[in-house]
């Protein structure tokens, strides 16, 4: 586990139970979390111990990392791969000693010199904040960016940056030098936590070597590239990103207007999706001419099913008036059988 690349998102679950915090953590996992921190607050031990063990089970099927807050003897109990202790906590060398080398020890840290004796201690990871205010804990000290990039020069662990980091400041947290951002509220609480853990998930793709990122389009082929599948492809291409395609249409046209039409049919444009979605894993989907109200529908549930965020052009008529609204209305329209 050790060898597995710890950076990215980093979730910390809330004062969820259950299947609340199920549901939550299913679709933040969904929306690329690569690392949860499980809490467990106000529970007892054997409702703990089954509650972190569902949480681990999700880990596992999703690919996350699965790290238990505080507690050595609960991650040991329900196969983590590891556990994040607080300054006041078990020492590195005790939960080692307990563990064993092969589990990931993290630490919370807000100077310099805390960061230096946990990586002296065997520590695998470096968490510091708080970065920002924030409200999930009043006591939290703020300690700033500038801390951050202090620790950054100082250690050469993966940094994990806590406290007060939303997607408007994830950018600038990541340029200071984190490898993870840890939130709490902005994913726990939020009515979509798959499409808030995407919306900072990809902004660790500005560290991915070219191409960075995977972003699917949805639309119709111009046969005289200048719109379309096409169009979106080049314009992926050129700003550093691996395009994919979805057609769900054929168009005759050049530079003097559209000469015809050829729908796919929703089912074939339904497997094209399925095809992509199971296997490449595009994190943006951009759409375009879907032409019918059935390939509508199959886009919106793929979008809500993969946790995807999109760009939407709905396309109605081409420039030189040809019509490429859906062809079936929404009264007709009937779900596409499997």
């Amino acid at each position: 586990m050790k060898n597995k690349k710890l950076g990215g998102l980093y979730l910390i679950t809330d004062n969820s139970h259950g299947e609340e915090l199920q549901n939550k953590l299913v679709a933040a996992l969904k929306g690329g979390t690569r690392i949860v921190q499980y809490r467990g607050k106000d529970l007892s031990s054997s409702e703990k111990r089954q509650e972190a063990q569902m949480v681990g089970s999700l880990c596992r099927k999703s690919g996350a990392l699965f790290i238990v807050n505080d507690d050595p003897n609960l991650a040991l109990d329900c196969g983590a791969d590891g556990v994040h202790l607080g300054q006041q906590d078990m020492s590195v060398t005790q939960a080692r000693a307990l563990l064993g080398p092969d589990k990931i020890i993290g630490t919370s840290n807000r100077t310099v010199q805390q960061a230096l004796d946990s990586r002296r201690a065997g520590a695998d990871y470096i968490a510091v904040g708080s970065i920002y205010p924030t409200g999930t804990k009043h006591d939290a000290v703020h300690i700033g960016l500038d801390t951050l990039r202090a620790i950054r020069q100082a250690v050469d662990l993966p940094l994990v940056a806590i406290g007060g980091i939303d997607r408007n400041r994830a950018g600038e947290v990541i340029d200071a030098g984190a490898d993870a951002i840890a939130l709490i509220s902005a994913i726990m609480s939020d009515p979509s936590p798959a499409l808030a853990a995407r919306e900072i998930a990809l902004q660790f793709n500005l560290r991915a070597p070219v191409p960075r990122g995977r972003v699917l389009t949805v639309a119709g082929s111009d046969s005289g590239g200048g719109a379309g599948i096409q169009a979106d492809l080049k314009t992926v291409t050129l700003l550093g990103s691996y395009g994919m395609s979805v057609i769900t249409a054929l168009t005759a046209q050049n530079t003097c207007g559209v000469h015809g039409i050829y729908p796919i049919p929703p089912a074939f444009v339904g497997e094209q999706l399925m095809a992509v979605l199971d296997d490449l894993k595009p994190e943006v989907i951009k759409t375009g001419m879907l032409l019918d109200a059935a390939i509508v529908y199959l886009v919106a549930q793929a979008l809500e099913d993969h946790g995807l965020l999109a760009v939407v052009d709905p396309v109605m008529i081409a420039k030189g008036g040809a019509l490429l609204t859906p062809i079936c209305s929404p009264r007709t329209c009937r779900k596409p059988r499997n």
